[in-house]
């Protein structure tokens, strides 16, 4: 890699002469934080990659996990503008975090991979799909770590950039009260030597194992796109120029919610689940459609793996997993017209589940949800 010529472009430069100046901004005022905070109130995104991805729970914790921790230690709560002042208005993390789920969504429609050998073809696709994950997410990374100031507001410290991650610099010197502005002219000396350990950093064994199983070289092309490298033309050039139409695209995610949809459905024309019957998995009251958790949650996954696709295991996941597709609402008490006092998810699409036909219910029936503690209070 170190002898192909280095692309400068994702590197903020001077004007040039007689180019109309654009104000630089104020430098940015932060705050370090640690990065499983800054992600914990990403769930939504998060939860997007996760559908997206279309991996297990295991294969998550293995290759998701640490690039994640990582993007969010490098580049913290820094704005966008910094790096472009007139593009988008939120911060680098949450742009990182869109553009890994967008490269997701578009993954499967990567050209030019080589088909290879059925079992090869598996196995090339997860690596290009983790690379396109990746790619997305590390988009911001080299122009952080090579081109931005930070110094502390405490005390005569500027962080060092290169392969040192701006928490792990922060966090060590104690350095909370941050300051930011993007560098002007020419990187930091050897820059380009020490982004060559970075993906070492952000990627896991397992994930450089994948990568470097994919045919087509995934590792290389990910390595020429992140460094800004010229090299051949790989799938990686026509993700990054498709960032913006990914919308598109169909989402993943949707054909996920299909499949559940489909199961739940399913367990309920077969016969598995009934209605309104002592045992039944679903109670259909004056107020919604509500199904018994988390005693379902086995029969929903294991219909769905019958059908060759991949389901959360655990009932508090498939829960989330559920709410983000707008399946389901998270669950609470019902009071069953037996009388039975049961944990239960409202379902959003009572129809789906219950047929064309439904189940006709008299115009005065009961609501089953529990009252909250002050709509009791006050009916009293």
């Amino acid at each position: 890699m170190s002898g192909h010529h280095v692309r400068m472009s994702a590197i903020p430069l001077e004007h040039p002469p007689h180019a109309e100046q654009v104000p630089e901004p104020p430098p940015f005022e932060l705050t370090a934080r640690e990065p499983r905070e800054l992600l914990s109130v990403q769930a939504d995104l998060l939860g997007r990659i996760a559908l997206e991805s279309g991996w297990d729970r295991d294969a998550r914790a293995a290759l998701l996990g640490q690039p994640l921790r990582m993007t969010a230690a490098c580049l913290q709560e820094l704005p966008a503008r910094l790096l472009s002042p007139t593009g988008h208005e939120g911060s680098l993390l949450v742009r990182a975090l869109e553009r890994a789920a967008r490269s997701l969504r578009l993954a499967d429609n990567l050209p030019g991979l080589v088909p290879g050998l059925p079992r090869q073809r598996s196995r090339n696709r997860h690596a290009w799909r983790y690379a396109a994950f990746l790619c997305g997410l590390l988009e911001d990374v080299p122009a952080v770590q090579g081109g931005c100031d930070v110094v502390s507001r405490g005390f005569p410290a500027r962080w060092p950039g290169g392969a040192v991650s701006l928490w792990d610099w922060a966090s060590a010197g104690r350095h909370w009260q941050l300051q930011a502005a993007a560098l002007r002219g020419a990187p930091r000396p050897d820059w380009h030597d020490e982004l060559k350990n970075v993906l070492r950093q952000f990627v896991p064994d397992a994930g450089m194992s994948l990568l470097d199983a994919g045919l087509g070289a995934p590792r290389l092309a990910l390595e020429a796109a992140l460094l800004g490298s010229n090299g051949p033309p790989s799938p990686l050039d026509w993700l990054r120029s498709h960032w913006r139409s990914a919308t598109d695209v169909p989402i993943r995610a949707e054909a996920q919610a299909a499949a559940l949809q489909d199961a739940m459905a399913g367990l309920r024309r077969d016969g598995v689940w009934t209605v309104n019957q002592r045992k039944s998995r679903l109670w259909w009251g004056g107020d919604g459609l509500f199904l018994v958790w988390p005693t379902a949650a086995p029969e929903i996954a294991g219909r769905v793996r019958s059908q060759g696709r991949v389901c959360a295991e655990q009932a508090g996941e498939l829960a989330r997993t559920l709410a983000l597709l707008q399946l389901a609402d998270p669950p609470l008490a019902i009071t069953t017209p037996l009388g039975a006092r049961l944990q239960a998810l409202p379902l959003r699409r009572p129809e789906e589940v219950l047929g064309a036909g439904g189940l006709a219910l008299p115009d005065c029936a009961p609501p089953l949800r529990d009252p909250a503690p002050q709509d009791a209070e006050a009916a009293r």
